[in-house]
């Protein structure tokens, strides 16, 4: 017998950008899905305590301020953004990962906050450099460096992750507008 009042439709997972992949010109522009995010509050005081557990756990040591860093083993990036905070995000399509410092920082899971965007190319300076008030010339803005700013009155977060490459983080409730940012700045470039 089957039950008229239960929907037939099953629920199906969607990404805030329905998994957007573009090239505009000599730029791509693509989401990147599946990652899990947490943000690592570090208690005054715990800081050995964390960098010893975070090097035995995933192998790497906790980068500087303004730095990432990727975990040899695992699709893994730590991004210190600041003394006390670190991201940590996770391919969620890979291992799971090995965290036991819940008793040492505040852990929160974010994943549903963030939209990641990856948008790589010969110009991508060129187009980041008409929204992005931070100086991410090659010269200033190394591989791994990250920093907080604002584009077109977004927040976001900045990663270079190559020399030609850049992972941008900017709430999830603004990703339609961050994106919508990012292909008219992309299609504003004038061709070399």
């Amino acid at each position: 017998m089957e039950i008229d009042y239960v929907p037939k439709k099953l629920l199906s997972q969607k990404t805030f950008l329905n998994s957007y992949e573009q090239k505009i010109g000599q730029i791509t522009i693509k989401e990147v899905p599946n990652f899990d995010i947490f943000s690592m509050a570090i208690p005054n005081g715990n800081e050995t305590l964390v960098t010893k557990q975070i090097n035995k756990l995933l192998n790497v040591k906790i980068p500087g301020s303004g730095q990432s860093v990727i975990c040899p083993d695992l699709d893994t990036r730590l991004i210190r953004l600041a003394n006390d905070q670190l991201f940590v995000m996770h391919d969620s399509k890979t291992n799971p990962l090995p965290f036991n410092v819940m008793d040492y920082v505040y852990l929160t899971e974010q994943s549903d906050a963030w939209v990641i965007i990856k948008i790589s190319g010969l110009t991508v300076e060129t187009c980041l450099e008409r929204m992005c008030p931070i100086d991410i010339s090659r010269d200033h803005f190394k591989v791994n460096q990250v920093a907080r700013t604002v584009m077109e009155y977004l927040s976001v977060i900045i990663i270079k992750v190559e020399q030609d490459s850049f992972l941008l983080m900017s709430p999830s409730s603004s990703s339609l507008s961050f994106l919508q940012t990012i292909e008219t700045s992309a299609k504003h470039i004038l061709p070399y």
